[in-house]
Formats: structure tokens, sequence, C-alpha cells
């Protein structure tokens, strides 16, 4: 029988905040959380900037 412990299912932001937050750290390179066309994506700042900036930023996640 199950312990009828609360599941917990994280969201795609919190998904996506992780891995940018390794990648910054394995990297040593700023990130950028954005949404765009309702879906979150996550890219290194200065190609977000190349890009032109696009969707709306949800985060900075910067290099320690």
């Amino acid at each position: 029988m199950a312990c009828g412990c609360f599941k917990h299912k994280d969201s795609e932001y919190s998904k996506t905040k992780r891995l940018a937050e390794r990648l910054a750290g394995l990297e040593k390179t700023d990130y950028v959380i954005y949404e765009q066309d309702g879906k979150i994506y996550c890219d290194r700042k200065e190609c977000w900037t190349k890009a032109g900036k696009p969707g709306r930023v949800r985060e900075f996640i910067y290099a320690v």
C-alpha cells in the first residue's frame, strides 16, 4: 500500500532553472530564462542578446 505522501511535480520553469544554474556553474557564463510562445527556455545571455532578446524575461542566472 502507498504511504500516502503527496507527490510533488516540478514545473517546467523549475526544471529549466535547475538546468540553467548547473550550466552557468560549469561554463562560468551568464544565462537567461525566458518565456516565448507559452514555452520556457534557457540560453546563454550573449546568445540571447545576439538573437534580439526574444520573449519575456523570467530570470537572469549569473555565473559565480
